[in-house]
């Protein structure tokens, strides 16, 4: 829950700063705890509501992310996650239809019209996967609440690998990593570093070729995508739609790893909704990516 609510602080709570956002994290009851749960997909339903909660939000509002917990029965531990702001709302008619797939009420208090309109849509279909539900209470111009119940498995956490003085583990032999970079000198020096701490790397040019290259790949071939964000072709986002498309294959979340010059708080949001797991900025540091690497390869 540490590293989860980390993320949640420096993706959220950033967006919220540079808005004139006050924003509130309370996990008080969560805090040290570690749950057995599909890490990517479980963070993909909370960002997408806080985000959505930012913009509605208008300068000066708030925007809150707390939980509680209810009495557990072996190890399993009802949870209630609260997303609340104080934007714009939702009209009573809207609230019901709000988290079909491109629904968007109507409204003159936001310019913005920018995105699918799947966002929500996302989080129904993950939380029923979750076998949960959520709850939304909305009043037009005082806010929206949004609270998500889940049950949580609660574990012991993972021994941590021993590491060498750059950061990451000491050897990823036979570990295999495909990197999508379409500079040639970038390219170079990504796959030397790779190889030099044991990984077998595979090169494409562009999205088109990394997503070629993963479909035709066996199951679990690869164990993560260092992936460009912009690339001929297919971009590295475009890339990343495709290959989390593929729910036919198990391997379909594979950890993808953004690598980009960009390293503003809109690019690493948008890396974050397109499904990637990690925004890694150029010029890359080698302590920085074989971190995490190392979280994402055990």
């Amino acid at each position: 829950m540490e590293e989860f609510l980390e993320s949640i602080d420096r993706i959220i709570g950033n967006q919220c700063k540079s808005k004139g956002i006050t924003f509130h994290l309370n996990f008080d009851e969560l805090k040290g705890k570690t749950i057995l749960t599909d890490k990517l997909r479980f963070g993909q339903i909370f960002m997408n509501l806080l985000s959505n909660a930012v913009k509605y939000t208008p300068e000066g509002g708030e925007v809150s992310f707390g939980v509680t917990t209810g009495p557990g029965v072996k190890g399993v531990r009802q949870a209630v996650f609260c997303v609340q702001d104080t934007g714009i709302g939702m009209a009573p008619e809207f609230v019901s239809q709000a988290f079909d797939a491109f629904s968007q009420e109507r409204t003159n208090s936001i310019d913005e019209r920018s995105g699918s309109g799947l966002g929500l849509s996302i989080v129904k279909q993950l939380v029923e996967l979750f076998k949960g539900h959520y709850e939304v209470d909305s009043s037009v111009g005082k806010g929206t609440t949004i609270r998500v119940f889940l049950d949580l498995t609660y574990t012991e956490p993972r021994e941590k690998k021993s590491v060498s003085e750059h950061g990451g583990l000491k050897d990823f032999e036979g570990r295999r990593v495909l990197v999508a970079e379409d500079q040639p000198l970038n390219a170079k020096i990504i796959c030397r570093m790779l190889e030099k701490r044991g990984f077998t790397v595979e090169l494409a040019e562009n999205g088109r070729q990394a997503v070629e290259a993963y479909e035709k790949a066996a199951i679990g071939w690869f164990d993560a995508i260092l992936m460009d964000v912009r690339m001929p072709e297919m971009d590295g986002i475009e890339a990343t739609h495709r290959i989390r498309e593929h729910r036919e294959r198990p391997d379909c979340y594979v950890p993808i790893i953004a690598t980009t010059a960009n390293a503003f708080v809109e690019d690493k949001m948008m890396c974050l909704k397109a499904g990637m797991n990690e925004h890694v900025s150029k010029p890359i540091s080698g302590k920085e990516l074989f971190g995490c690497l190392t979280k994402y390869i055990k």
